[in-house]
């Protein structure tokens, strides 16, 4: 049987059974590429019912499920949604079937991509994919978004005093988790050359490192990098992200927080478009895979700032921003 996808025009080839059928047509008949059932509003409010959403693992998995959770939950108001947490589910998810019998549970959203227990076998269950939720969400003008105020009583005031007024700040990603994921030395080695000519011709004055990761044995750090890992709280790093002039790095969930944070982000590694960090256009510049290369990436932080420096927006961010012991705006932009 073959049909046309609703939304692009793709022909789709699927079987002739009748339950593929349905499920298609259940769909609106769209692709699996186009098919999203929360940024599209395809189910029905279900009003007084409680609606349950799959626990996410990584950082940037939990910052995308979050923009599409609060889009639900804004555009079903009549219904009382609650997002799961591993400890809330347990090992097989048995917990949610248990949920089910005892309140009035109406939907069951379940992310496999981003959840790493197997989905239970509910007739509430829902599958939906976040990535592409949130693809979809971006082309309508909605982004994941995080609060970036410093009045929080969990700010280390002196971790921040360290900061320049031009930074680039870097993600060095080097754990055993997805170990795949970590920035090879090399190519960290060949950027701070590049890093090395920004400062030398009084573009920036500092490149700043962020995140939990280790320091690599054979990776010497040039005088002008400030080396915070393992020194800021979650909250910290996202409030330097928000006051860097661009946040660099391989594929990892610290781009994700950047883009929420409001930062100019360059990534590369990425293996899945639908993947990279949601922003408004302009703020976040990738690479694939197949494409990410030393001098590709150099290439692309040369454009970022580049079209900062034309735009106005740089000398705006790096001489005319408020001190950091005011309070950052809770998205986008930096303190003026």
């Amino acid at each position: 049987m073959k049909f046309d996808c609703s939304k692009c025009g793709q022909e789709v080839v699927i079987s002739d059974a009748e339950e593929d059928r349905i499920l298609h047509e259940s769909r609106a008949w769209r692709c699996p590429l186009c098919y999203t059932v929360i940024a599209d509003n395809l189910t029905k409010e279900k009003p007084g019912t409680v609606t349950l959403f799959s626990p996410a693992d990584g950082l940037g998995d939990k910052i995308v499920q979050e923009c599409v959770f609060d889009y639900y939950r804004r555009s079903y108001p009549l219904e009382s949604c609650q997002q799961l947490t591993y400890a809330d589910i347990g090992d097989n998810g048995d917990f949610v079937v248990s949920c089910c019998k005892l309140y009035n549970v109406g939907k069951v959203f379940w992310s496999s991509s981003t959840c790493r227990v197997k989905a239970p076998k509910l007739s509430q269950l829902i599958n939906f994919d976040v990535a592409r939720e949130a693809t979809v969400l971006e082309d309508k003008g909605i982004y994941p978004s995080i609060s970036t105020s410093l009045e929080s009583e969990r700010i280390n005031q002196s971790n921040l005093n360290m900061l320049g007024t031009r930074y680039i700040a870097l993600s060095a990603r080097n754990v055993n988790k997805v170990a795949f994921k970590n920035i090879e030395p090399h190519f960290l080695n060949r950027l701070y050359l590049f890093f090395d000519a920004l400062v030398q011709n009084n573009i920036i004055d500092q490149v700043v490192i962020i995140g939990n990761d280790d320091r690599f044995d054979d990776v010497w750090d040039p005088p002008y990098v400030l080396d915070m890992r393992k020194k800021l709280s979650l909250t910290e790093i996202a409030i330097v992200l928000n006051h860097s002039l661009l946040t660099v790095g391989k594929d990892n969930g610290l781009l994700h927080l950047a883009a929420a944070a409001g930062s100019n982000v360059v990534g590369w590694g990425y293996e899945q478009l639908m993947w990279k960090p949601k922003a408004p256009p302009g703020k976040v510049q990738i690479l694939m895979k197949q494409d990410s290369n030393p001098i590709a990436i150099a290439k692309k932080i040369a454009c970022a700032m580049r079209a900062l420096i034309t735009s106005g927006s740089f000398e705006d961010m790096a001489w005319n921003r408020m001190s950091l012991s005011h309070t950052a705006p809770e998205t986008n932009a930096l303190a003026y």
